[in-house]
């Protein structure tokens, strides 16, 4: 999808990518080998040549911060699939605004293994920092409106360039509610532990766990976490395939 993007040129917007694709310049490739390209002077396609030659030298290299930079947030999702061996889905749990929101568990899912960092006992910057370290692209449901927020200002850790916040990407496509709704959606079934819980009762677990040493607290806390991250892979590539197919149409 990176390579059928037009809209990382400066002056180029939704509309005009569309006129490219309508008149079959459809990548990087086809702009480069056309003599001469609709509503674009000679001149400014010649500036527009290099452009995306630094962007296909950036993109053999898996320079992740070079597109951060000339795509609009809301289009990040357009790097899931190159940059799939490099994503990290991620979920927090907090305290709730109530008691100063702090972050109770991290879940961190690479596609192969999750791992889970809990408050007191593995939870620190540098664990985060480490487990993020080399990963090019965020997954997270509302992460841009919570969880990236809360860790930056809990332990201000370095994170991904690139950002794909499910929550915003479903609305494109008229998928509207939390994370529980859209999973039922899209036929995700919960496990039993953890069938009808809520970001509410995650919280009361915790406090469970914490006033109680009631280990069994946790271990559905971290359960429904585990849940809540492993679940956004498929998410994801549902998301990511339903948009390219709305935003390029068959070609």
């Amino acid at each position: 999808m990176i390579e059928r993007t037009f809209i990382l040129l400066d002056g180029i917007g939704d509309r005009m990518e569309r006129t490219l694709w309508d008149s079959g310049i459809t990548t990087w490739g086809d702009f480069m080998g056309a003599s001469s390209v609709p509503r674009i002077s000679s001149q400014r396609k010649l500036r527009y040549d290099k452009d995306l030659l630094k962007a296909s030298a950036n993109l053999s290299v898996r320079n992740g911060d070079f597109f951060a930079h000339r795509l609009p947030g809301n289009e990040h999702w357009r790097l899931f699939e190159t940059f799939r061996d490099d994503v990290v889905y991620l979920d927090i749990e907090t305290t709730g605004h109530f008691a100063g929101n702090a972050t109770t568990v991290v879940g961190l899912y690479d596609g192969a293994t999750f791992k889970a960092f809990v408050r007191g006992k593995d939870l620190t910057r540098e664990a985060l920092a480490s487990a993020l370290d080399g990963k090019k692209m965020v997954v997270t449901f509302f992460g841009r409106g919570f969880d990236i927020p809360v860790l930056l200002h809990e332990f201000d850790i370095p994170v991904p360039p690139l950002h794909f916040d499910l929550c915003f990407a479903a609305k494109r496509l008229n998928m509207h509610g939390g994370l529980k709704v859209i999973e039922r959606e899209l036929g995700i079934c919960r496990s039993d532990d953890t069938q009808g819980l809520s970001g509410a009762d995650a919280v009361r677990l915790w406090y469970r766990y914490k006033r109680h040493e009631d280990e069994s607290a946790l271990s559905t806390l971290l359960q429904y976490n585990k849940e809540d991250v492993v679940n956004l892979e498929y998410l994801a590539s549902k998301i990511f395939e339903s948009l390219k197919t709305k935003v390029t149409g068959s070609f």
